[in-house]
């Protein structure tokens, strides 16, 4: 029997390596990075360090259970964390809360419990919320959860997000290109931009002055802007635009802005569902940290944009890379992962969905455009070859999700 301890219970600190006043210093990250032999990475939070070192001084059969902030499940730099785990040891239950749970603490946290030597395929024990709810238990081998990007879809059932089974399809990336910008493509605007009202008439088009719109200005099918004000650069603007034709001349994005000022599907971040905006006239610069999806040659810019905002592209988002966000509910993704989202397998039924999204785009009336996005989510959730009673899950929960639906809305747009 492998000497060490047989229970191991905490609550190690939380200290974000990205953060100066909780990063380690040099040294000590030095140390942990030996002792880990290379596990432990430069941005990896200390609570991961705990568990990872934690299992390792268990005996066989022994149980280890330490609180962890939710990131732990989605995080990147805690994946070779994750994969190290299950090593030796397997995930038996896991408790997750999308409440705070504690006073001082405006953290979402999780506790995975792990015990070492144990079978490979277990029946995941589950539960959430402070009260500690059983949520349905899941049969899971450790060998194929090593092979996941993440952990998150073991807690999106207590989210109440639909646990979909999908028949194989391809994925965005084979269609589409899927970029973000970095802090470059942000301060590089700065005394660049101008006010709408401050453009003479004839420079108001995408060859001198493009309008510029950040992710508050992007909801499903509506784009907010010269409607809402936005902050760029600490700044209130009520409707920017970036003089191009001085950037070309002085500044250091010219050759960005042609690049970008392209036919393209831009992709709202930290929202409840996947809310697109198509730019299939090339006239808006995208600001961090907006998405920007651009079709392959031979690839229909509204097919595209229709997978992207699709109810079950929403589900299998939170499913996989919840925790991401700053709140526990919301979708957050890397250009990569919106990059390895499904399409949807049954054609006819994408095209009839992509058909209601361009019409929620060019909808005038709230109801109008509402009524549209209820006909795509529809025909969307059906696309993917879900069984019916799936599809039906999976579109009721979109539709709750749909936070600009307003009940009178929703009730004239099913009228």
């Amino acid at each position: 029997m492998t000497a060490g301890f047989d229970v191991i219970l905490g609550n190690p600190p939380f200290l974000n390596q990205l953060e100066t006043a909780t990063a380690s210093t040099g040294a000590m990250a030095n140390i942990v990075h030996l002792r880990s032999d290379g596990v432990i990475r430069g941005y990896t939070d200390l609570s991961a360090t705990f568990l990872m070192m934690g299992s390792r001084w268990l005996a066989s059969g022994g149980r280890l259970v330490l609180v962890q902030p939710q990131s732990f499940l989605a995080a990147r730099d805690a994946a070779p964390v994750r994969t190290a785990l299950l090593r030796d040891c397997s995930l038996t239950s896991l408790w997750v809360s999308n409440e705070h749970v504690f006073d001082d603490a405006a953290v979402y946290v999780c506790a995975p419990a792990l015990q070492r030597d144990a079978p490979r395929s277990v029946e995941l024990q589950r539960s959430a919320t402070a009260k500690f709810n059983p949520l349905p238990g899941r049969p899971l081998d450790m060998d194929d959860l090593a092979q996941e990007e993440t952990w998150s879809h073991l807690a999106a059932a207590a989210s109440g997000v639909p646990e979909l089974e999908l028949r194989a399809t391809t994925e965005l990336g084979t269609v589409a290109e899927v970029t973000a910008d970095f802090r470059d493509q942000y301060y590089g605007l700065d005394g660049f931009l101008l006010e709408d009202a401050d453009v003479p008439e004839d420079r108001r088009h995408p060859g001198e002055c493009p309008a510029i719109v950040t992710t508050g200005l992007i909801d499903l099918a509506e784009c907010l802007w010269g409607q809402s004000s936005t902050r760029i650069l600490k700044r209130k603007w009520q409707a920017p635009r970036v003089d191009r034709v001085r950037m070309n001349a002085a500044g250091s994005l010219g050759a960005w802005l042609t690049e970008r000022l392209v036919p393209k599907v831009l992709v709202a971040t930290q929202t409840r569902v996947l809310e697109v905006w198509v730019d299939d006239s090339a006239e808006l610069v995208p600001s961090i940290p907006l998405l920007t999806v651009t079709p392959k040659p031979g690839s229909d810019i509204w097919l595209v944009a229709a997978a992207v905002a699709s109810p079950v592209s929403a589900a299998v988002a939170l499913c996989k890379y919840a925790g991401a966000a700053l709140s526990a509910d919301a979708i957050k993704l890397s250009a990569a992962q919106l990059s390895r989202l499904p399409l949807p397998a049954e054609h006819a039924r994408w095209k009839e969905g992509a058909q209601y999204l361009r019409v929620a785009h060019a909808a005038r009336a709230p109801a109008e455009r509402v009524q549209a996005l209820l006909k795509f989510g529809d025909a969307l959730s059906r696309a993917y070859g879900l069984r019916d009673s799936d599809a039906a899950r999976v579109l009721q929960w979109w539709k709750e999700r749909f936070g600009n639906m307003t009940d009178e809305e929703a009730a004239d747009a099913e009228t």
